[in-house]
């Protein structure tokens, strides 16, 4: 298993390194990334009776970052590996009472075009989504419109998503109405 918090984080579970705590304080580290790393760790020591399929699980979870947007954990993990985070989705979604949304990343590079636009459609359905494409300084652009009264009735956190989309998903404004 691959993530954002070091071997002895992971290991120590209720505390941080100095590293990583200091990472936390720099926001190069969340809240969200703890939270997750925390319940993959605690699935991996916790001896249920599939300890030999949640190991095997476990060791091909790679872990690139996590965002909290209230009712709902984003997990980004390389393309490749997406679907080992996605096959320990129903765990996690227990474990931290949350709704699980897997999204890869290429390289850690954010999403571009289509592939944004599904990452945003998967994560906030049933939300309705408005888009419009426009070019600006000679490039395709797309804005997308999202009703604000479906995130609050989901639970969104507005501004969390907003933050979410311009770090990972490039080329798509967001507005809401």
């Amino acid at each position: 298993m691959k993530t954002p918090l070091c071997d002895i984080c992971r290991a120590l579970r209720n505390v941080l390194c100095k590293e990583c705590e200091r990472k936390l304080d720099a926001g190069l580290l969340s809240e969200a990334d703890v939270a997750v790393v925390r319940a993959l760790t605690s699935l991996e020591f916790s001896g249920t009776s599939n300890e030999c399929t949640t190991q095997s699980l476990l060791d091909g979870v790679v872990v690139s970052r996590a965002v909290d947007l209230g009712t709902r954990m984003v997990i980004f993990s390389p393309e490749d590996k997406k679907d080992n985070v996605k096959n320990l989705r129903q765990e996690l979604e227990s474990l931290l009472k949350k709704k699980i949304i897997v999204l890869g990343v290429v390289s850690g590079r954010p999403l571009l075009g289509k592939a944004g636009r599904n990452a945003l459609d998967e994560l906030l359905s049933p939300v309705k989504l408005h888009t419009t494409r426009a070019f600006k300084n000679g490039r395709e652009s797309e804005k997308i419109v999202i009703e604000r009264a479906g995130l609050k009735q989901q639970g969104i956190d507005e501004k969390r998503l907003e933050n979410l989309v311009k770090e990972f998903l490039e080329g798509i404004e967001v507005s809401f109405a």
